[in-house]
């Protein structure tokens, strides 16, 4: 309709990849393709209209976090930094299941866990506040299936003007400097710091996150998609009026678990969609123009 187009146009119309309406991301002239209704923003700033649109006022927005926070490294610690710097956007329930390692465990040496006190107290000196913390015996096989019921719980309600982005501390059994730790930073990055994009996402959908995949997760019920490294946000009100509790119960059931609650086409991608493998190097110099595109519609550079 010339309403979603104008819609579109005001987002191209301030957006640094704009050059005299011509789009540097993808090539195509804005007053053409805004008109096609499958059409995106190669930044993600808008996507296919397929969805009436469910505004979103002033939303209540949530956060569900597992960590599991390794004593080998101080990974733990740098994802406790990524909420800190962006808590202002979770004016609803700051939600953290710690899971941790007994002290007399002899045969999980590599995961050694620091206190959930700890956790709590670093928590409290880099200025993050949690509305709920519980702490949880780690399930070395089913991992963040083991405490993901409880987080959910904890922010059940059907109200169509809440939202909540669901996530876990990724990287704790590696080094800084290893990949998983660069793609855990894009992840939050790609969810958490350009809201209206989010808001306007999750205004016509029912889940938003990075790194979508196909093709994976063959147990029964699924449809085959998920965002690859666990970060989304969800609709209450479509999540909590489905079967939001059935998780397979192996260690990727919180990966899996968006592909069992709705189809592809009622969800949305921020970054990099039809993802590949993103523990390899040669993946990530695949994205390097999608990164350019990503980071020059937001910072102009």
């Amino acid at each position: 309709t010339s309403e979603e187009q104008a819609t579109r146009l005001s987002i191209c119309g301030t957006c640094p990849l704009n050059q005299n309406g011509t789009c540097l991301g993808c090539g195509c002239i804005l007053s053409l393709k805004v008109q096609a209704r499958l059409e995106e923003c190669p930044a993600k700033k808008w996507h296919a209209e397929l969805h009436p649109v469910r505004p979103l006022v002033d939303p209540v927005c949530n956060l569900i976090m597992h960590m599991l926070p390794v004593a080998a490294n101080e990974n733990w610690k740098w994802n406790l930094q990524q909420i800190a710097t962006r808590q202002h956007l979770f004016n609803g329930k700051r939600v953290l299941a710690i899971a941790v390692e007994e002290s007399s465990s002899t045969h999980n040496k590599i995961l050694a866990t620091v206190s959930p006190d700890e956790v709590v107290q670093y928590s409290n000196v880099i200025g993050l506040d949690w509305t709920h913390v519980e702490a949880f015996r780690n399930h070395p096989t089913l991992r963040e299936v083991s405490t993901f019921p409880w987080l959910l719980n904890t922010v059940q309600s059907t109200d169509p003007n809440e939202i909540t982005f669901a996530c876990h501390a990724k990287g704790v059994t590696h080094s800084a400097e290893s990949i998983t730790v660069q793609w855990a930073e894009r992840q939050y990055r790609a969810c958490l710091d350009d809201w209206n994009t989010v808001r306007r996402t999750m205004e016509r959908f029912s889940m938003a996150g990075a790194f979508r995949k196909f093709g994976q997760f063959t147990t029964p019920g699924n449809h085959r998609w998920h965002y690859s490294g666990t970060n989304y946000w969800f609709r209450h009100d479509d999540v909590f009026s489905r079967d939001w509790q059935k998780l397979d119960q192996h260690f990727f059931g919180t990966e899996s678990w968006p592909g069992r609650m709705f189809k592809p086409e009622e969800t949305a991608c921020l970054f990099a969609d039809n993802a590949g493998d993103a523990y390899k190097q040669d993946y990530w110099q695949s994205l390097e123009r999608e990164i350019d595109v990503w980071e020059g519609a937001r910072h102009g550079g």
